[in-house]
């Protein structure tokens, strides 16, 4: 019985890492300055760490799933809009 094939080689994986990478960087930016503009009211501050670890899990997301991710980056954009709204 021949195996099924998923689709998603590591050519297809890296293809969408690459594509993913300028969403992830922009969703991991807003997240960080938006926790630290909260932050900012109690004298407190994350450092650039949390960026970078925040950029890296969305990577490897989209990496391990490549098309679960875009939803993922959906749900948190729709997220923003609406508070965006609700501050408004």
């Amino acid at each position: 019985m021949a195996r099924k094939d998923s689709g998603h080689s590591l050519e297809t994986r890296l293809i969408s890492l690459l594509a993913a990478l300028p969403f992830a960087l922009v969703t991991a930016a807003l997240l960080w300055l938006a926790v630290n503009q909260e932050l900012a009211f109690m004298g407190r501050f994350l450092g650039s760490g949390f960026f970078w670890g925040c950029l890296g899990i969305f990577l490897l997301a989209a990496f391990a799933l490549p098309t679960l991710f875009p939803h993922w980056l959906g749900m948190i954009w729709r997220g923003f809009i609406r508070l965006y709204h609700y501050w408004l």
